[in-house]
This record gives structure tokens, sequence and C-alpha cells, in this order.
């Protein structure tokens, strides 16, 4: 009988058991439901909403119990009147309904899903639409004093709570440090919601640091007919909170050195604590005493050092600063650096002496194609430097020069000597007497001659007579010129022009004979 007995006791354990686990899925996951709320036309109304965390729920909205708001966040942006907001991580999922209207009094829901446990549960409210908005009544932290609250850095913050009652519609808590430098830091918090009605919040889930020395815990209070916010204090008026920390402590500037350096530097640590440092000022200490030049007491809780480094010898060396209060000692590090960067002065003169070869270079280059390498221009005129050079004499205060080589003679244009290369003026017929003379058939007297060539002639005769034409009208600047540049032998004597060529025999030909046949 022992043994079946056991075994009965076994299997009636294994169905409590089973029966525990199944009651224990059955836990409803919302924490706090919604209640009903009041809300004037124009202003936002707010039900709030918490389940509990680290089950894997799913929340939705669910609007008169025909429109579905979720998951989690309205993802429907045809709805852009409803907000789901809160904080997640502490399993609120509160709604906002956004300018509320006489249409929006309806039942709102709280719908949770449990994944995997095949239920859904809810918790529902209704909105009523009530003018005129009302405002709430002024906010009161409960849990105030007006002493000291000490806490040790690394200490949770704590719950303290602050409330607000009436209002219509109901007005929005929140707690956040208010710290010595004036920023605001969020601190989390719980929402209770009563038919009162009042709203509670209470302060959770904040590691107190050492910048939240001297600040203050505040609540305020959001409503749409305050212009501003309305705020408690923990604690209140003046007092601050105290945190107990280690040293803080302000150590530079960075330390770091370039290439072909060597430079003087002035460090400071600057050290803060509460309760205060043990030895007032913060101690250096140095991997090589060698770069240390003096040290100066700046203030209490402050120090200035003046150090020697080189790029050579002292990269890798570190300097420490050590402040100590009762919470211990808090110790800060700098280590000279190597920068790769050459020294700004270096950078300089290599930046000049580049500028300084590009110039030479560029005028260098200017030079070479600008002038020697630069092709000469072309000309059908002949240079008159080269004229020059060769033995010609050239009038360049006239176009109309003519040259004419050695050893041409004044009426006749074959040369005589082709080994002289002097020159002489050429005489020109200005035709100052009308109607010229006749050509003189002896060699030594010039004949006529024309103005633009220079050749001799006998001036112009008409088609039918003898008489000769009129001479070409010269330009007025060149009327009163007589001579033209033209060469002319160096010697005199020249030889008698050839006779001319016998004239052809121009006799008619002789008639053809006129052969008949036979």
């Amino acid at each position: 009988m022992a043994p079946r007995f056991g075994s009965l006791c076994y299997i009636l354990v294994l169905i409590e058991l089973c029966l525990v686990h199944h009651s224990l899925q059955q836990i409803n996951p919302i924490v706090m439901g919604p209640v009903d709320t009041e809300a004037a036309e124009g202003t936002d109304a707010v039900f709030y909403c918490k389940v509990r965390t680290g089950q894997g729920l799913i929340v939705y909205w669910i609007v008169d119990r025909s429109i579905a708001v979720g998951p989690n966040v309205n993802r429907n942006e045809a709805l852009p009147k409803y907000e789901i907001f809160g904080n997640p991580s502490n399993g609120y999922y509160n709604l906002r309904i956004k300018n509320v209207t006489l249409d929006d009094a309806f039942q709102y829901d709280c719908l949770v899903d449990a994944q995997g446990g095949g239920s859904n549960y809810e918790a529902g409210a209704t909105l009523s639409v009530v003018n005129p908005a009302m405002a709430p009544g002024v906010p009161s932290c409960l849990d105030t004093t007006a002493n000291e609250i000490v806490f040790d850095e690394g200490d949770e913050l704590g719950n303290f709570r602050c409330r607000s009652s009436g209002g219509r519609p109901l007005g929005e808590l929140k707690w956040s440090l208010l710290r010595s430098d004036q920023t605001l830091v969020d601190v989390n918090f719980d929402t209770q919601v009563d038919t009162s009605p009042s709203i509670t919040a209470t302060s959770s889930s904040y590691t107190m640091t050492a910048a939240d020395h001297e600040s203050q815990l505040a609540c305020s209070l959001t409503h749409p007919s305050l212009n501003s916010d309305a705020t408690c204090t923990v604690p209140s008026g003046s007092t601050k909170l105290i945190v107990r920390h280690f040293p803080i402590i302000d150590f530079g500037p960075r330390l770091d050195v370039h290439y072909l350096e060597t430079k003087n530097v002035t460090i400071r640590c600057t050290a803060t604590a509460y309760p205060g440092l043990i030895i007032n000022v913060p101690e250096l200490t140095f991997s090589d005493r060698s770069i240390l030049l003096q040290t100066t007491l700046v203030e209490e809780g402050a120090i200035e050092a003046v150090i020697r480094i080189s790029q050579r010898s002292d990269v890798g060396k570190s300097i420490n600063c050590s402040a100590t209060n009762a919470m211990g000692t808090t110790t800060t590090t700098l280590e000279i650096e190597l920068t790769p960067v050459l020294p700004i002065w270096l950078l300089v003169v290599l930046m000049i002496i580049a500028c300084l070869i590009v110039l030479l270079l560029s005028l260098c280059c200017c030079y070479c194609f600008c002038n020697g390498c630069k092709p000469k221009p072309t000309d059908d005129r002949p240079d008159l430097g080269d004229i020059k050079a060769a033995g010609y004499d050239v009038s360049e205060s006239r176009s109309a020069s003519v040259f004419q080589p050695n050893g041409l003679n004044g009426t006749d244009l074959r040369p005589i000597n082709n080994d002289d290369d002097s020159f002489a003026d050429m005489p020109l017929n200005d035709y100052t007497e009308y109607p010229p003379p006749p050509p003189v058939s002896d060699t030594t007297t010039t004949g006529f001659n024309d103005h633009e060539t220079g050749e001799v002639n006998d001036g112009y005769l008409s088609p039918d007579a003898e008489d000769r034409f009129p001479p070409m009208i010269e330009d007025e600047h060149l009327m009163g010129e007589k001579r033209i540049s033209s060469f002319k032998p160096d010697d005199m004597n020249l030889a008698p022009s050839p006779p001319p060529p016998p004239p052809l025999d121009l006799a008619p030909p002789k008639p053809i004979p006129i052969v008949e046949d036979e």
C-alpha cells in the first residue's frame, strides 16, 4: 500500500502545480486601468493605463468599441487625434485625446493581448465633455522637508510623492531634478489617478550622481488653463539636496608635441568634492620630473605647473593629478603624445619655399615660350635690317623707294658688274617741265623715268599721235620729293648699250602653186 500511496501523492502534487501555473497565467496584466474623466472643449484629455512589464504584452486602445489604436504606439496616420505615450519600461501606455470636442465623449478601453496566454484583458473608462475648463489645485509635494537630504553617490533617489486635485481635465504631473547649473534632468515616476478626481506622481528609479550635488527635486503641474507650470520642490525653499561624492578633477590641456618641436606648456589641475578635500591642493606626480619647470598654487583646490616637452625625448611620459576626500581618492592622468604633423613654423617655411620655386618656374616658362621658343612671324616684305646688312641704302621715309642692284644702267636693266654691291640714288623725273623733253639716244642722258617703278621709258603716247599724255598727278606729300632711293653703280664709266636687233623681214609669203590632177 505504501508504494501506491506515494504514487498517488506524487500525482496530486503534479496536478496542484499545474493548477497554480494556470492560475498564474490568468493574472490580469493590467496594474492600473483608466478612470472616468472630464474635459472641456479645446483641451486635451488623458487616460492612464499601466501594465506588468517583462511579459511581452501588446497594448491597444479601443475608441468607442470600434476603432483600435496601436499596438503600443499609434501607427495609424489617419488618426492623428490620438497619441499613446508614457514610459514603456515602467509599463505605462497612456492615451491622449487632443483638442477634445463634444463628439469625443466615448468609452475608451485599454486592451492587453497576452502573447501565448490565449486571453485578452481590458479596462475602460468614459470621457465626459463639460464646459468650461477648470484649473486644478496647486500641486503639493507630500514628502517635502526644510532640512537637507543627504545621499551618497550611487544611492537611489527614493519615493517622493506629488499630488494635484480637481481640474477639468486633470492636470499632468512630472518629476525632474533642477541642478545647480540650471539644467533639468527627467526623473522616472509612477502615476496614480483616482475618482476624487486627483492625480498623484511618485518619483522612482533614479541613481544619484556627483552632478546632482546641490540640486532640487521639482514636481511640475501642466494644465491648459495655466500660463506656466506650477511647481513644488524637495527640499522646500532654498535648501538643496546633498550628494557625497568622490573628488571631481579637471586636468588639462591635452599634451601633444609635433615633429621637431620643443615647447613650454602650462597645465592646470582643479579638484572639487563633497565633503571637502583632505589636502586643499591636488597633488601632481611626474614620471620624469626633469620636464617640470615650476609649480604655482592658483587658488584653493587648483594648481598650475609649467613643463617643457620635446619630441625627441619626452613622448610617452605622463603626469598624474590626485585629490582625496572622505569618500576616497581620484586620479587623472595626462600623457605626452606625438602628433604626426610638422610644426607650424616649419610648414610656413616650406610653403614660402614652394611658392618661390613655383614663381621661378613660372618666370622661366614665360621667358621660354614668350621669347626664346616663339617662332618669328613670316612677312613677304624684306626686312630692313637684313637689307642694310647686305649693303643696300634704304629710304625708310618713303614707301615708294625703288631698289636697283648695282650694275644696272639708268636706261638699261641689264647688269653690268654682278660683283659690285655698291649703290647710289637714281634721279627721278619730277615732271616739272611739260611736255617733257624728247628722249635722247645718248646713253649719258637719263630718259623718262616712271615715278612708280623707276623704269626708263618714253612717257606715254596716244594711240594715234606722237603727243605725250600729261604725266600722272602725284600725291601732294610726294610732289616736293625729287629723288627716291634707287640702285646706281659706283663706276660711272658705263658701257654703251648694245645695238638694237635688226628689223624683221616682214615680206609677204610667196603663194603656193596649185597642182592640178591629171
